[in-house]
């Protein structure tokens, strides 16, 4: 998630602009900035007192509704992709295997060859017709 989308996600247009003009550049900033300035905000009303209906007086919790932003899901996509990419790695462990039996068998046929025996069960001379 990048900063615009968690900015927007605070649903309070005067906080996103007092966070702008502090300029963060990184999620990371942003949220440090955020949270220092929610800190100053309840650590303000903290101290302040609402009076009520008979000269009572209490605590007024600030109300402000955040909207959720879920980690992003998997999509059809990136389940695609992962698919093929675990696919693209099977053929190469594949290929490397069938590399090394190749590699290995022409150098057992290499071997044959030079000490004088045939590769094939021919007879040295042909049949006489």
């Amino acid at each position: 998630m990048g900063r615009e989308p968690f900015l927007s996600a605070l649903n309070d247009p005067a906080l996103r602009i007092r966070v702008l003009d502090k300029g963060p550049k990184t999620l990371d900033e942003t949220m440090a900035v955020v949270t220092q300035m929610e800190a100053y905000s309840n650590a303000s009303n903290a101290g302040q007192k609402h009076t009520g209906q008979a000269g009572q007086t209490d605590d007024v919790p600030e109300k402000r509704r955040v909207r959720l932003v879920s980690p992003s899901r998997e999509t059809v996509s990136d389940k695609r992709i992962k698919l093929l990419e675990e696919n693209l790695e099977r053929q190469n462990e594949e290929i490397k295997r069938l590399k090394q039996q190749a590699l290995r068998a022409s150098n057992f046929r290499g071997y044959q060859n030079t000490s004088g025996k045939e590769l094939t069960n021919r007879p040295s001379q042909p049949p006489m017709a």
